[in-house]
């Protein structure tokens, strides 16, 4: 269950008028497991920033004293109101709704009629559209544009309310004929058994992929790599699942990117998104990275990057006290190092064959 489900069903037993936008966190660090660190970091908040303006969206809160605000960005009031439902006002729009498709999931919406009122057109589009007895098949965004002449209402922007709405429905997208359009990614494969498993290596820079490809392409080497994957940044998070069309079953997965904070919540984003695979830090990429940069004085990362304590612990305990005291030094005087440190002139003294 989303934050913004959590939260509702939260407020909607909740017996006061007034609650504090610090209950609504303690609840959410008590009932859902990712949230119990993430809510201190910007990603986490910002999952918190856009299910609390969900709620004022819906009328089911209205902010109170919106001066006292917290001092992130974008703010979020302290203290709000909750909009109590007047039964008598829904009598109507409670028998509407009970007359929908029997193929939808009424419950929400029997529960929360004052979101179906704001809903109301969209849902009559998808109950019409999923009446039909053919449905050709059509990528989500050809569907969301033949339905709504706007090619982003079930995916693609922060507020595209397509898919919420679906949800709210219990409708799939298989439900109407329609699939995900993989976002494909760059990668070279090695395998010289076709029995062989793979063993992937994820590779956040294009530069270092492309000294990864020569060198596994052009050297013997020691590394018992088959697959590299360019990552291209945080392209990668949405780009994995690109996998599954490859049908590229990887015994293995290994991450390697900047040390920078960024880097490692590209990393953490990964575990956390793709639970079933088996993904694992490159630990002598890091490693090497270090060794090969001493003798340079690290630079300040370019843009504004959030320290995140509980990323930059666990990503540390990968590795032994002397390079996690190196990465923990590095990352908290918001200095970083780039892939492109180890250089594939660096790579072939390393993993070379002849080099062991």
């Amino acid at each position: 269950m989303d934050t913004y489900y959590l939260l509702l069903k939260y407020i909607r037993s909740y017996p006061k008028v007034r609650i504090e936008l610090g209950d609504m966190v303690n609840f959410l660090r008590q009932r859902d497991y990712r949230l119990r660190t993430k809510i201190d970091q910007p990603e986490g908040y910002e999952e918190l920033y856009k299910a609390i303006d969900r709620l004022i969206q819906d009328k089911i809160i209205k902010p109170v004293n919106p001066r006292k605000k917290t001092h992130f960005n974008p703010p979020l009031a302290l203290k709000y109101a909750i909009v109590k439902e007047d039964a008598e006002d829904y009598t109507e729009t409670k028998r509407e709704i009970a007359h929908l498709n029997p193929a939808f999931d009424l419950q929400f919406y029997l529960s929360n009629p004052q979101i179906y009122q704001k809903d109301k057109e969209s849902i009559r589009i998808i109950e019409q559209y999923l009446s039909h007895e053919e449905k050709p098949l059509l990528s989500i965004n050809e569907l969301s544009y033949q339905l709504f002449d706007d090619e982003k209402y079930f995916k693609g922007r922060q507020d595209s309310p397509g898919e919420r709405i679906l949800k709210n429905l219990g409708v799939s997208y298989e439900d109407l004929n329609c699939y995900y359009a993989y976002e494909p990614f760059i990668h070279h494969q090695f395998r010289k058994n076709p029995q062989d498993p793979f063993v992937g290596l994820i590779i956040e820079n294009k530069d270092t992929y492309w000294s990864f490809v020569r060198l596994l392409s052009s050297c013997s080497t020691i590394l018992k790599i088959n697959l590299l994957i360019y990552g291209e940044g945080k392209k990668i998070i949405s780009s994995l699942r690109y996998l599954e069309l490859l049908n590229l079953k990887a015994e293995k997965l290994l991450y390697f990117g900047d040390i920078d904070c960024e880097g490692i919540g590209i990393y953490h984003k990964l575990v956390e998104t793709y639970p079933s695979l088996n993904l694992q830090l490159f630990q002598s990429g890091y490693e090497n990275l270090i060794k090969h940069t001493a003798h340079k004085s690290p630079r300040k990362t370019p843009k504004s990057q959030k320290y995140r304590e509980q990323d930059v612990h666990s990503f540390c305990l990968h590795f032994d006290k002397v390079y996690a005291n190196v990465i923990r030094d590095l990352l908290s005087k918001g200095l970083y190092l780039p892939q492109e440190g180890f250089s594939l002139a660096y790579m072939i003294e390393e993993y070379g064959a002849a080099h062991v």
